[in-house]
Protein backbone atom coordinates (compact mmCIF):
# COMPACT_ATOMS: atom_id res chain seq x y z
CA UNK A 1 0.00 0.00 0.00
CA UNK A 2 1.01 3.53 -0.63
CA UNK A 3 -0.62 4.58 1.98
CA UNK A 4 -2.84 3.98 4.95
CA UNK A 5 -6.06 6.62 5.75
CA UNK A 6 -6.69 6.50 9.54
CA UNK A 7 -9.05 7.87 11.78
CA UNK A 8 -8.57 9.37 15.66
CA UNK A 9 -11.06 10.50 18.21
CA UNK A 10 -10.32 13.74 19.94
CA UNK A 11 -12.23 16.44 21.70
CA UNK A 12 -9.69 19.01 21.77
CA UNK A 13 -8.54 18.82 18.66
CA UNK A 14 -4.90 18.13 20.18
CA UNK A 15 -5.46 15.06 22.20
CA UNK A 16 -6.58 11.63 21.64
CA UNK A 17 -10.42 11.36 23.03
CA UNK A 18 -10.05 9.92 26.89
CA UNK A 19 -13.81 8.30 26.28
CA UNK A 20 -14.80 5.52 23.21
CA UNK A 21 -14.02 6.47 19.88
CA UNK A 22 -17.69 7.66 19.25
CA UNK A 23 -17.95 9.63 22.11
CA UNK A 24 -15.40 11.85 19.89
CA UNK A 25 -16.26 15.23 19.32
CA UNK A 26 -14.05 14.72 16.03
CA UNK A 27 -12.33 12.69 13.61
CA UNK A 28 -8.81 13.74 12.92
CA UNK A 29 -8.10 11.77 9.24
CA UNK A 30 -4.66 11.42 8.88
CA UNK A 31 -2.85 9.18 6.10
CA UNK A 32 0.26 7.64 6.82
CA UNK A 33 3.09 6.38 4.95
CA UNK A 34 5.68 3.41 4.87
CA UNK A 35 8.19 5.97 5.89
CA UNK A 36 6.99 6.49 8.89
CA UNK A 37 5.50 10.50 7.77
CA UNK A 38 1.80 11.18 7.94
CA UNK A 39 -0.31 14.35 6.54
CA UNK A 40 -3.47 15.68 8.30
CA UNK A 41 -6.06 15.51 5.52
CA UNK A 42 -9.08 16.88 7.11
CA UNK A 43 -11.36 16.73 10.38
CA UNK A 44 -15.00 15.64 10.33
CA UNK A 45 -17.23 16.65 12.93
CA UNK A 46 -18.61 13.22 14.64
CA UNK A 47 -22.61 13.93 13.91
CA UNK A 48 -23.56 10.29 15.26
CA UNK A 49 -26.30 9.95 17.66
CA UNK A 50 -25.19 10.52 21.45
CA UNK A 51 -25.48 7.61 23.73
CA UNK A 52 -28.60 6.47 25.49
CA UNK A 53 -28.17 6.91 28.82
CA UNK A 54 -26.32 3.44 30.84
CA UNK A 55 -25.66 2.30 27.25
CA UNK A 56 -22.82 1.62 25.20
CA UNK A 57 -22.57 -0.11 21.78
CA UNK A 58 -25.62 0.70 20.67
CA UNK A 59 -25.89 -0.32 16.75
CA UNK A 60 -27.25 3.55 15.06
CA UNK A 61 -24.28 4.73 16.64
CA UNK A 62 -21.72 2.20 15.66
CA UNK A 63 -23.39 2.30 11.92
CA UNK A 64 -22.84 6.29 12.17
CA UNK A 65 -19.41 6.58 13.05
CA UNK A 66 -18.65 3.80 10.28
CA UNK A 67 -20.55 5.85 7.93
CA UNK A 68 -18.86 9.30 8.81
CA UNK A 69 -15.34 7.10 8.95
CA UNK A 70 -15.99 5.89 5.08
CA UNK A 71 -12.54 6.28 3.71
CA UNK A 72 -10.95 5.42 6.59
CA UNK A 73 -9.06 1.93 6.60
CA UNK A 74 -8.20 2.32 10.28
CA UNK A 75 -10.06 3.31 13.14
CA UNK A 76 -7.81 4.18 16.20
CA UNK A 77 -9.40 4.07 19.73
CA UNK A 78 -7.89 4.61 23.16
CA UNK A 79 -10.39 1.89 25.54
CA UNK A 80 -12.01 -1.12 23.75
CA UNK A 81 -15.40 -0.77 23.17
CA UNK A 82 -18.67 -2.71 22.78
CA UNK A 83 -19.02 -1.45 19.00
CA UNK A 84 -15.65 -1.19 18.30
CA UNK A 85 -15.69 -4.98 18.76
CA UNK A 86 -18.56 -5.28 16.32
CA UNK A 87 -16.55 -3.00 13.80
CA UNK A 88 -13.53 -5.40 14.11
CA UNK A 89 -16.24 -8.45 13.25
CA UNK A 90 -18.57 -7.21 10.75
CA UNK A 91 -16.47 -4.29 8.77
CA UNK A 92 -12.98 -4.06 6.53
CA UNK A 93 -12.33 -0.88 8.75
CA UNK A 94 -9.42 -2.12 11.27
CA UNK A 95 -9.45 -1.20 14.37
CA UNK A 96 -6.60 -0.38 17.21
CA UNK A 97 -6.49 0.22 20.49
CA UNK A 98 -3.40 2.76 21.56
CA UNK A 99 -2.43 3.33 25.08
CA UNK A 100 0.31 5.19 26.36
CA UNK A 101 0.17 8.34 24.06
CA UNK A 102 -2.53 11.39 24.41
CA UNK A 103 -0.99 13.59 22.08
CA UNK A 104 -2.43 13.24 18.15
CA UNK A 105 1.51 13.35 17.03
CA UNK A 106 2.77 11.20 19.21
CA UNK A 107 -0.45 8.80 18.44
CA UNK A 108 0.15 8.94 14.32
CA UNK A 109 4.04 8.24 14.96
CA UNK A 110 3.23 4.70 17.30
CA UNK A 111 0.52 4.09 14.26
CA UNK A 112 3.68 4.81 11.83
CA UNK A 113 5.75 2.50 13.91
CA UNK A 114 3.99 -0.30 13.26
CA UNK A 115 3.02 0.26 9.87
CA UNK A 116 4.12 -3.26 8.52
CA UNK A 117 1.85 -5.06 10.62
CA UNK A 118 -1.14 -2.21 10.28
CA UNK A 119 -0.80 -2.81 6.31
CA UNK A 120 -1.12 -6.39 6.68
CA UNK A 121 -4.33 -6.56 8.83
CA UNK A 122 -5.73 -4.07 6.58
CA UNK A 123 -4.94 -6.09 3.48
CA UNK A 124 -6.16 -9.32 4.97
CA UNK A 125 -9.87 -7.28 5.77
CA UNK A 126 -9.90 -6.11 2.02
CA UNK A 127 -10.09 -9.86 1.22
CA UNK A 128 -12.97 -10.92 3.79
CA UNK A 129 -11.23 -11.81 6.94
CA UNK A 130 -11.17 -10.29 10.03
CA UNK A 131 -8.33 -10.03 12.48
CA UNK A 132 -8.48 -9.22 15.84
CA UNK A 133 -8.25 -5.89 16.97
CA UNK A 134 -4.70 -4.65 17.60
CA UNK A 135 -3.49 -2.68 20.95
CA UNK A 136 -0.49 -0.97 20.60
Amino acid sequence: MEKMRVAVGTVDGKNITEDHLGESAVFVIADIYPDGSYTIVEKRENSSPPEEKGRHGIDKKRSAVVKILHDCDVLVSRYMSPNLKRIAAGTEKQPIVVSGEKLLEDVFLRIASVYDVLENLVEERKRGKRPEVLKI
